[in-house]
């Protein structure tokens, strides 16, 4: 109920919000103002499911800062920024920092060489810049934990399903790099219920019980036989 309700506050200030981020921006990197254009992608991805296409040197980064300061309100670990790599996030990161601590926003960076704290306060920050590439494997990381303890193992401090992810390069991330940790990540699956575990645990038991004596080898002549 709260998150609808940020939300929908934030819909309600959008051109107010974007305006002070403007502000920020303008005060941080010394430009006079965002764009049109930039303003208007960027109130474009504060909103489901939508691609903003943006060409080299029109500002993607900027915009990018513009529509997460509007999800960032939607709660700590919610709005995710995913970049093509590590060195992007930092530098992305560190920017956004700058920007986005003007208006009380924190921003968290996370590195492959981090420990398991460092990573969950960074996923709690109210803007969290990650690669793609790491994403997939904290996810990964996070769904595989054991229950009963997964919360306080997990890397990851909002459900995925209320997170706003704004992906720089979309066709790089989702596309080029997603590979195994990507495709790992989204789920193992529905969960064995008995009977089908006592079957399988019968299986393993069985298997464990067994003993190769011997193994022998013969060498075949594979030439046997041609002409």
């Amino acid at each position: 109920a709260l998150l609808g309700y940020a939300q929908a506050m934030v819909g309600a200030v959008r051109t107010q919000a974007l305006a002070l981020v403007d502000v920020a921006i303008s005060l941080q990197e010394g430009f006079p103002s965002l764009h049109r254009e930039q303003l208007a992608a960027a109130s474009f991805l504060n909103r489901t499911n939508n691609i903003a296409e943006l060409k080299t040197g029109e500002g993607k980064s900027l915009v990018a800062v513009a529509a997460q300061s509007l999800n960032s309100f939607a709660g700590a670990g919610r709005a995710v920024t995913v970049v093509t790599t590590e060195g992007f996030a930092t530098r992305d990161g560190q920017a956004a920092a700058e920007v986005l601590g003007l208006l009380g926003r924190r921003v968290g960076i996370v590195a492959q060489k981090m420990d398991e704290q460092a990573r969950r306060t960074a996923y709690a920050a109210d803007v969290v810049y990650v690669s793609g590439h790491q994403l997939g494997f904290d996810l990964e990381h996070d769904r595989f934990q054991i229950p009963q303890h997964a919360e306080a193992q997990r890397y990851l401090q909002a459900p995925t399903k209320q997170m706003r992810v704004v992906v720089d390069e979309i066709d790089s991330v989702l596309i080029d790099q997603a590979r195994t940790p990507l495709i790992l990540s989204q789920g193992i699956g529905a969960l064995v219920k008995e009977p089908e575990a006592a079957d399988i645990r019968g299986l393993i038991g069985m298997a464990g019980q067994l003993t190769v004596r011997e193994r022998r080898f013969e060498e075949v002549d594979r030439t046997a036989g041609r002409t």
